[in-house]
């Protein structure tokens, strides 16, 4: 991992329907926590829910999935707006390393910018949370709620929504970071 100073711990949640595994997702919910990296402090929090265009009614299985309803989502700024929101909130994300758990929120963020024509606000850093705690603490692929169960974090919030799901991930990457210290 580079030296910048700060981690960008990002989760999504997209449009999904209960049969159907599409590749036309979009994001309708964005959640960021950041990350000291020298000393695992969380230092802030960015949370918004995104209008989807292609596909703007919610599935009834996306609802219930993820508690995010469609009321929600008909009053948010669309994709270009919620990013620059986001970009304006980390005021430089070139000092930020991109992290998620899984690389399913780096597929989506950089088709979204694609999709709408905007820049993707990273370089190429990026760090997939998922793997390095494999590697650093479970020995095996282990889903999200199972790595917290096993450092002893209790869940809080609830699955499936982006910020509470960023909390999570940033609070097992403070763990191992403050492990290796």
């Amino acid at each position: 991992m580079s030296g910048k100073p700060y981690f960008a711990v990002i989760d999504f949640e997209a449009t999904c329907w209960e049969e159907e595994n599409r590749a036309d997702q979009e994001l309708i919910e964005i959640g960021c926590v950041i990350v000291n990296r020298s000393t695992a402090e969380i230092l802030g929090e960015f949370e918004t829910f995104v209008r989807p265009v292609r596909y703007p009614e919610l599935s009834d299985y996306c609802t219930a999935l993820t508690g995010i309803t469609q009321k929600e989502v008909d009053t948010a700024p669309t994709f270009p707006y919620a990013l620059g929101m986001m970009v304006d909130w980390l005021k430089d994300p070139l000092t930020y390393t991109f992290c998620s758990w899984g690389e399913f929120d780096r597929y989506m963020l950089r088709s979204s910018c694609r999709y709408h024509r905007v820049p993707y606000p990273f370089d190429d850093e990026y760090v997939d949370i998922k793997p390095l705690f494999v590697e650093q603490v479970s020995g095996r692929n282990v889903p999200m709620q199972k790595a917290l169960d096993m450092l002893g974090i209790p869940h809080e919030g609830k699955l499936h929504r982006a910020l509470d799901d960023a909390r999570h991930i940033a609070l097992i990457l403070q763990n191992m970071l403050t492990a290796d210290q």
